[in-house]
């Protein structure tokens, strides 16, 4: 944040971008859940990642976006420099410590939100993979990205002692304004975690008996995650290069309204093919060794196809 704190254009430039992103978000959140429904035609076969993207990704996300509106609308954070604490009224400080608690929800909204689409793409790729021998890379990455949430959560909660230094005016502790430890180990979980997701579903396209050119449709819409880590990158430079910048306000929108956007387009994706009539009624004809090729007592060889796994056809085609 800059001297004279935020501005009316900033204002204005975060309350467009980070509202028509939301919008945006909401939707793509909408036509997953129609998506779903038409594929299983209960809400009682919905599985857990679509109760996650109905109930907990709107709650974290619109978090993020109101609680980053109100610091820009308000007076500020502790977030200054020095020299600059004479100059505040007391009404001025209080206002900053105000805008400080919102910060640290702000903090924990974009942290849970991403780590909850995390988890959603992990329950997917485990629907998708069940009864095979690709279950277990996801189980590993799975438990890589829990230590990650828990570790990212310690950093934040012990970066500043006492907790509630991180809304006091003024802080000795500049990691109570500035974040930076915890902003660096946020990064390394959030980049490497991502990195791993995007490597599960590698061996699974390989495995199944496709068309090349089908492979590399299915290897491009699960690589989404690319945009993922490039907006997480140019978030933590935002971030971590003038800690006075009021711009990562805007990144950690575009991060999280991408990450949200990548993480519900496997599931819209067949939705979207049969609307533009270019999917068959029946799916696909992918045979369930084609998701296999060492497990062949996987249950995929006794049952009929599911749900989730006509959704791979559909992804597929």
């Amino acid at each position: 944040m800059s001297d004279e704190g935020f501005d009316v254009s900033f204002q204005r430039q975060l309350a467009s971008q980070s509202w028509t992103l939301y919008g945006i978000a909401l939707c793509t959140i909408v036509i997953r859940t129609v998506a779903r429904w038409r594929r299983v035609r209960s809400l009682s076969q919905f599985a857990i990642d679509d109760w996650l993207m109905v109930i907990a990704v709107p709650l974290l996300y619109t978090g993020l976006v109101v609680c980053l509106n109100i610091i820009a609308q308000g007076g500020g954070s502790n977030l200054f420099l020095p020299e600059q604490f004479s100059t505040f009224t007391q009404e001025e400080i209080q206002e900053r410590i105000k805008g400080s608690k919102i910060v640290v929800v702000s903090e924990q909204c974009m942290l849970n939100v991403i780590w909850t689409l995390k988890a959603c793409m992990l329950l997917l790729f485990a629907r998708i993979s069940s009864g095979t021998t690709h279950i277990k890379w996801i189980k590993l990455v799975a438990i890589y990205v829990a230590v990650g949430w828990v570790s990212v959560q310690i950093a934040f909660f012990t970066a500043c002692m006492p907790f509630s230094s991180y809304w006091a005016a003024p802080v000795l502790n500049p990691q109570c304004t500035t974040l930076q430890h915890y902003a660096i180990v946020q990064a390394a979980f959030n980049l490497s975690s991502d990195v791993f997701i995007i490597a599960v579903p590698i061996p699974m396209v390989i495995s199944l008996t496709l068309p090349i050119k089908q492979k590399i449709g299915l290897g491009i819409l699960f690589s989404l995650g690319l945009f993922v880590i490039i907006a997480a990158i140019l978030t933590k430079i935002h971030n971590l290069s003038n800690v006075y910048d009021s711009a990562y306000m805007l990144w950690y929108t575009r991060e999280a309204s991408v990450a949200l956007y990548v993480a519900n387009l496997p599931s819209i994706w067949p939705l979207a093919r049969e609307t533009q009539g270019l999917a068959p009624e029946g799916g696909w004809a992918i045979t369930h060794s084609s998701f296999d090729l060492s497990d062949h007592e996987s249950r995929f060889a006794k049952t009929s196809l599911n749900s989730d796994e006509r959704a791979i056809n559909d992804l597929s085609s």
